[in-house]
C-alpha cells in the first residue's frame, strides 16, 4: 500500500478519469503509454496526471486486495474523480482466453459465498462504438469475477467459471465497484490475461512472502524459476496491451456521458 499512502495527501478535484491499478507493473506500463500521447503530463508521489483532449486522467497503484482498492476509491470518490476504472491483469477463468486477451466487463461479481450482488459497470468503457480488438487480438465483454484470495489452480478456474460464468477473475474490482455504487461515482473494469484458465500458478506466490522464504522455495524446486520468468513475460505483455487500449479509449474514445439521474 505504499504506493497509494504517497498520494493520500495529494487533490484529485476536477478528474474525469482515476485510474486503480493493483501493483507497479501495470502502472508503469500505463505511464509509459500515457507519457506518449498526453499533452500534460507529471508524476507526483507516485501517481501519475494527464491531460490530453480535454481529458484529464490521474493514476493510482492502490496495492492488491480487497481492502487496500476499497480505500483508494473511497479517496478518489471522495474528491469527486467522475469515472473511476478497475485496471490491471487477470487470471482468466473462461478457456478460450488467452494471454492478453481484454475483459471489459459488463458486471463486476463477488464469490457466491458473499451474497453480494453483481454490480454493472458503466461509463465510456461499454459504449457500443468501442472497437471490438487491439491490435488483432479480441477485446470480450463480460463479466469479471473479484475474490479476496488466490485463484492459482486449474481445478479452481474451471470450478468458478462453472459456477459464475465470469471470464476472469481478480482481488479488487469488485471492491472498487461497490465504492462508486454507494458513492454515485461511474465505474468500469477492464483487465488483461496474464494467466489462462489452465495455466496453474507457481505454489511460490500463494504460500511464501519474506525473500528469504521465497528464495529457499525456489532452491528447493528450481523448476519454479522457469514458471515465475514465464508469467512475469506474460504479465508484461497483458499490462502492456491493457496500457495501450486505456490511452487510446481514454484520448480517443472518450466522449462526455450525462450526468445519471
Amino acid at each position: 500500500m505504499q504506493g497509494y499512502q504517497r498520494c493520500f495527501h495529494l487533490t484529485y478535484s476536477g478528474f474525469d478519469v482515476g485510474v486503480l491499478f493493483a501493483i507497479g507493473l501495470e502502472f508503469r506500463a500505463f505511464v509509459s503509454a500515457l507519457k506518449r500521447k498526453a499533452t500534460h503530463f507529471e508524476l507526483k508521489k507516485g501517481c501519475a496526471f494527464a491531460t490530453a483532449e480535454s481529458t484529464k486522467v490521474v493514476a493510482i497503484v492502490c496495492g492488491i486486495g480487497w481492502e487496500r482498492a476499497e480505500r483508494a476509491a473511497k479517496h478518489l470518490a471522495e474528491q469527486d474523480v467522475r469515472t473511476i476504472v478497475s485496471a490491471g491483469i487477470a487470471g482468466a477463468l473462461d478457456p478460450k482466453l488467452e494471454v492478453a486477451d481484454l475483459v471489459v466487463a459488463r458486471h463486476v461479481t463477488a464469490e457466491p459465498q458473499t451474497g453480494f450482488n453483481p454490480i454493472t459497470c458503466d461509463g465510456f468503457l461499454c459504449l457500443p462504438n468501442l472497437r471490438l480488438s487491439q491490435n488483432d487480438r479480441p477485446i470480450y465483454y463480460g463479466d469479471i469475477l473479484t475474490c479476496r484470495s488466490l485463484v492459482c489452480t486449474r481445478e479452481d478456474k474451471r470450478r468458478l467459471f462453472e459456477t459464475t460464468c465470469a471470464q476472469a477473475v481478480d482481488m479488487e474490482s469488485y471492491a472498487i465497484g461497490r465504492v462508486c455504487k454507494e458513492r454515485d461515482v461511474r465505474f468500469c473494469a477492464v483487465k488483461a490475461i496474464s494467466d489462462t484458465a489452465e495455466q496453474n500458478l507457481p505454489q511460490i506466490i500463494s504460500e511464501c512472502g519474506a525473500l528469504n522464504t521465497q528464495m529457499k522455495y525456489i532452491l528447493r524446486r528450481p523448476m519454479t524459476c522457469l514458471e515465475l520468468t514465464k508469467l512475469c513475460v506474460q504479465a508484461r505483455c497483458a499490462a502492456k496491451k491493457l496500457a495501450e487500449f486505456l490511452v487510446s479509449t481514454f484520448f480517443t474514445e472518450y466522449r462526455e456521458v450525462p450526468d445519471r439521474p
